[in-house]
C-alpha cells in the first residue's frame, strides 16, 4: 500500500471515529497507527484513535482533570508520582506536577494561565484545591510542614493561586503551628539591576550584546511604571534580572534574619524560567545564610 493511500485510510477512520483530533499531533503518531491497522486491523485502530482523542484534556475550552488514567496526548500527567523532588543549586526542590514533553509552548501557557484564572473559563474552587492538595499532602509526609519555621512567597497582582497554595499547605499541616509566613512585593523598577558576573561566566563577551543590556533593555526596564519580567525581559536575560523584588517592611526582613537555623519554605506558583526562585535565593542567602531553605512549587520546569 503506498504512502498517499495510508493516509487517506488514516484520515477516513479519524473522521468515523467523529473525534476532534489535532491534526498535527495526530501526525506524529501516524506510522504507529499504521503499523497497529497492518497488525490488528481497522477495528483495532477505532479503539487506538478513540484513545489518541480521549487524551485531549480541553474540551469546549475547558480542561478535564482525569485522576484515574493518564492518556497520551495529556498536558500533564495525573496519576505520576505525587510529588517530584530536584534541587535548585544545594536547595532541596520539590514540585507537584510537570508538562509532558508533547504539551506545547502555547499548550502550557494557555494552561497555567487557566490554573491562575487568567481566562474566560476559571477552574472551580473544588477543582483547583484537589489539584494544589495532591503534591501537598505527599510533602507534608516526606517533609513535616509542621517543622517548617517560616513560608516565604511572591506576591502577585493578578492572580491568587500562589496565596491559595500557601492557605492549602497550613491546612494540611494544621493552621495551629506557630508559623511566620512573608509575602515578597515588586521592586520598584528603577532599583533593577543586572548580574554582569553571572552573564559572562555564562556568556561570550558580545559586544552588540552589551550594548543592547546597557543601552535599551536596563533604560526600558528603568522607564518603566510597573515591572514584569515575564513581559518586559526576553527569556534569555530573565535569569540576570536582579533585585526585582523586595521585603514588603522592614519587619519582615528583621523576622527572617532572625531564624538562626530554622527551616524556610520558598513558595510559588509555577515555575518556568527559574529566575523568580532564583531571586529569591539571592536574596534570603545575602541576609541570612545559616537557615535550611526548602523550595515548592505546583508545576515544575
Amino acid at each position: 500500500m503506498s504512502m498517499f493511500n495510508k493516509h487517506l485510510i488514516l484520515m477516513q477512520l479519524l473522521r468515523k471515529c467523529k473525534k476532534k483530533v489535532n491534526y498535527v499531533k495526530v501526525v506524529d503518531f501516524t506510522y504507529l497507527l499504521w503499523y497497529n491497522m497492518y497488525v490488528n486491523g481497522e477495528n483495532q485502530l477505532y479503539e487506538v484513535v478513540g484513545k489518541l482523542a480521549e487524551g485531549v484534556r480541553k474540551v469546549s475550552g475547558k480542561y478535564v482533570f482525569d485522576y484515574e488514567e493518564d492518556k497520551y496526548l495529556d498536558l500533564i500527567n495525573l496519576t505520576g508520582p505525587d510529588i517530584y523532588k530536584d534541587k535548585i543549586f544545594d536547595n532541596v526542590y520539590w514540585f507537584g506536577y510537570r508538562f509532558t514533553d508533547d504539551a506545547s509552548r502555547q499548550d502550557r501557557s494557555d494552561f497555567i494561565n487557566y490554573l491562575k484564572g487568567l481566562q474566560a473559563v476559571k477552574p472551580s474552587d473544588k477543582e483547583l484545591e484537589r489539584f494544589i492538595n495532591k503534591p501537598l499532602v505527599e510533602l507534608h509526609k516526606i517533609e513535616n510542614i509542621t517543622s517548617i519555621n517560616c513560608i516565604i512567597h511572591p506576591r502577585s497582582e493578578r492572580s491568587t493561586l500562589t496565596a491559595k497554595i500557601v492557605s492549602q499547605l497550613n491546612d494540611v499541616s494544621s493552621r495551629d503551628v506557630e508559623r511566620t509566613t512573608i509575602e515578597l512585593i515588586k521592586n520598584l523598577p528603577q532599583s533593577m539591576e543586572f548580574d554582569w558576573k553571572r552573564f559572562f561566566d555564562e556568556n561570550d563577551k558580545d559586544v552588540q550584546q552589551i550594548l543592547f543590556i546597557q543601552n535599551t533593555l536596563l533604560p526600558k526596564i528603568h522607564s518603566l511604571d510597573y515591572f514584569s519580567l515575564a513581559k518586559n525581559v526576553k527569556p534569555k536575560y530573565r535569569r540576570y534580572i536582579q533585585n526585582f523584588l523586595r521585603f514588603s517592611s522592614r519587619t519582615d526582613k528583621k523576622l527572617f534574619k532572625s531564624i538562626n537555623k530554622g527551616k524556610v519554605l520558598i513558595v510559588d506558583d509555577i515555575n518556568t524560567s527559574g529566575s523568580t526562585i532564583n531571586e529569591i535565593l539571592r536574596m534570603l542567602n545575602e541576609i541570612n545564610p545559616h537557615c535550611k531553605i526548602y523550595i515548592f512549587t505546583l508545576i515544575g520546569k
